[in-house]
């Protein structure tokens, strides 16, 4: 009897740990601003009207910035590091910019970058409040 209560059990708990499972491996490969939760060395970043970010990209070695972006208010930055498929020192970085709430942001640019060991992201928050342009503002006030 507990035999057959047991299969009964398995029947019903194992399909609903299976959504579980498979629902938090969904939000592994989101572009969440909390991060993947994963190992892929994807950065996110968000600009707010009161925390509006600059992000560089530090050489430690001579404290040299080799990349500045400023996030636009409104606009969510990815940052990922991939290393070369040839046999290259250092890695790739490719990033891309949008908005946040549009899904996915396509990473389209990519430069050549030193080593995770000898490389530092770094953000700043810019003078607040800092509000969004909208589309056709020529900033001339009339």
């Amino acid at each position: 009897m507990l035999a057959r209560n047991s299969r009964f059990a398995f029947r019903t708990i194992a399909p609903a740990a299976l959504s579980v499972v498979l629902v938090s491996l969904a939000g592994c490969a989101t572009q969440s601003e909390r991060g993947v939760r994963a190992s892929v060395d994807q950065h996110v970043y968000v600009s707010y009207p009161w925390e509006p970010k600059t992000v560089s990209l530090i050489d430690t070695r001579t404290d040299e910035v080799i990349w500045t972006f400023e996030v636009p208010v409104g606009e969510k930055l990815v940052i990922k590091f991939e290393n070369h498929r040839r046999r290259l020192s250092g890695q790739t970085m490719t990033w891309g910019s949008g908005d946040p709430d549009e899904g996915k942001i396509k990473l389209v640019n990519e430069m050549p970058v030193p080593s995770y060991q000898v490389r530092k992201l770094s953000w700043t928050i810019r003078p607040v409040p800092e509000f969004a342009s909208s589309e056709g503002d020529d900033g001339s006030g009339g």
